[in-house]
C-alpha cells in the first residue's frame, strides 16, 4: 500500500527559494539601484555575500553546486510505501516542444519514508503527481498542486547559471509573456566562457526536460571557435548581437533585424540566447525585447539585475535603459501609459533603423503574449 504524505491536495506551492524572495523584495524596494555611482556593487550587494555567499570559492566549472543562487525551488514530496517506488508528474497544459512537466530526482529512503523532489516547473500551472511501484504493481492517489504566479521563473542546469525564461513577465496590461518559448542565460561551454561547462546532468535538464530547440550565442567571440551546441541533438546559431550603449550603433542593426526575425517565429521555440555570463549583452536583449512586448520598466531592471546571483556577474539598474532612456520615453501622448510609448518608439526604431517588417513584430507580439 502506498500512502501519500506532503504536499497536500491542491496546494499552491512557490518555485521561488529564499534568496529569490529576498532579492525581489529589496528589488522593489529600490535597495539596487544605484543610478549616481556613490556604491559599489560589493556595497549594494553586500547582504548576498554576508547571508548566502560568504564561503564561496572556485567557479562553476570546477564546483558547479556550491555556488547556484538562480536555482529554482524544487518541491519536495513524500510518501510510505511497502515496496520500492517513484514519482510521477504530470501537467495538461501545453508547451512548444512538448517539455516534461517537471526534473524529478532520484527517490531517497530514509526512516520508513520515501521522498523525490521535482523542479523546473513552469508558474502558474496546474499538476497532478502519484507515486507508483517500480515493478507496476502499485498506484497511489492522484493529488493536485498549483504553482504560483510569481517572478521570476528560473531553470537550473547543472554547469551553467542564470537561466530564466521570459515567460515570467507580465505586461502593463495584465497579461502574461507565454512561459516555455524563450530562456536567457548564460554560456554552456568551456571554450569561450572558463566559468561554465554544461554537465550532463544538465545537459539532459535543457535537452530533455525543458526540451530546448534552438541554442542561440550571441556572441562575437564564440564566431570562429563554436559550431555545435553543447546541448545534444539542438541545432545551433550565431546570432550575433551588441550590449549596453553599442546595442544602438549602425554595425548592430542588420543583427538585431535577424535577431527579432528569429524569435518572431514560433517554430523556433524553446530557444535559449546568451553570451558569457547571461548578463550585458544578454541582459539588453532581453530588455529591449521586453520593452517591445509591453513589459513595465521595473521588472525589466528587476530581470536585468538578477544576474548579480551570479556573483561573477554583479549589475544594479540597465544601462541599456539608463543611458538612452529618452529613446523609449520621448513623444509620450496624454494620459498615455509609459509601456506604450516605449513600444512605440522601439518598434519605430525595428522597422525605420533595422529594416524589421511590421508583420514581424506583430508576429512576435501574437506569438509572446498570451
Amino acid at each position: 500500500m502506498i500512502e501519500l504524505m506532503e504536499p497536500q491536495n491542491n496546494v499552491t506551492v512557490s518555485l521561488l527559494t529564499d534568496v529569490l524572495r529576498e532579492f525581489m523584495q529589496r528589488e522593489r524596494a529600490g535597495e539596487h539601484r544605484c543610478p549616481d555611482g556613490s556604491k559599489t556593487y560589493d556595497e549594494i550587494y553586500h547582504w548576498l555575500d554576508e547571508k548566502y555567499v560568504h564561503d564561496f570559492w572556485g567557479d562553476y566549472v570546477s564546483n558547479p553546486d556550491r555556488l547556484n543562487l538562480t536555482k529554482p525551488q524544487y518541491i519536495k514530496f513524500t510518501w510510505r510505501a511497502d515496496i520500492p517506488c517513484h514519482l510521477e508528474i504530470f501537467r495538461d497544459a501545453k508547451f512548444p516542444n512538448d517539455p516534461l512537466a517537471a526534473h524529478v530526482t532520484p527517490t531517497v529512503f530514509d526512516n520508513g519514508v520515501y521522498s523525490a523532489t521535482a523542479g523546473n516547473m513552469f508558474m502558474r500551472t496546474e499538476y497532478t503527481w502519484q507515486v507508483v511501484a517500480d515493478d507496476g504493481s502499485q498506484r497511489s492517489e492522484v493529488r493536485a498542486f498549483f504553482t504560483a504566479d510569481e517572478f521570476p521563473r528560473t531553470v537550473y542546469a547543472k554547469g551553467t547559471a542564470n537561466i530564466r525564461d521570459i515567460g515570467a513577465w507580465t505586461t502593463y496590461d495584465g497579461r502574461h509573456v507565454r512561459q516555455g518559448c524563450i530562456y536567457r542565460g548564460a554560456a554552456l561551454d568551456y571554450e569561450c566562457s572558463s566559468e561554465y561547462k554544461l554537465s550532463p546532468e544538465g545537459n539532459y535538464v535543457l535537452g530533455e526536460v525543458v526540451k530546448i530547440k534552438n541554442d542561440a550565442d550571441i556572441r562575437y567571440d564564440s564566431v570562429d571557435k563554436l559550431h555545435k551546441s553543447e546541448i545534444d541533438g539542438v541545432a545551433f546559431h550565431h546570432l550575433v548581437c551588441r550590449g549596453c550603449e553599442n546595442f544602438y550603433i549602425e554595425m548592430n542593426f542588420a543583427h538585431l533585424k535577424r535577431v527579432v526575425e528569429f524569435f518572431a517565429d514560433e517554430n523556433n521555440y524553446p530557444i535559449y540566447f546568451h553570451c558569457a555570463a547571461g548578463a550585458d549583452r544578454t541582459g539588453t536583449l532581453a530588455f529591449f525585447l521586453g520593452i517591445l512586448l509591453g513589459v513595465p520598466v521595473d521588472q525589466l531592471v528587476a530581470d536585468y539585475n538578477l544576474t548579480a546571483l551570479t556573483v561573477t556577474a554583479r549589475r544594479c539598474l540597465t544601462l541599456a535603459y539608463g543611458t538612452d532612456r529618452g529613446r523609449f520615453e520621448g513623444g509620450q501622448q496624454e494620459g498615455e501609459p509609459i509601456e506604450v510609448t516605449a513600444m512605440r518608439n522601439s518598434e519605430r526604431f525595428l522597422m525605420e533603423t533595422c529594416g524589421v517588417s511590421r508583420d514581424t513584430i506583430d508576429k512576435l507580439r501574437s506569438n509572446l503574449i498570451e
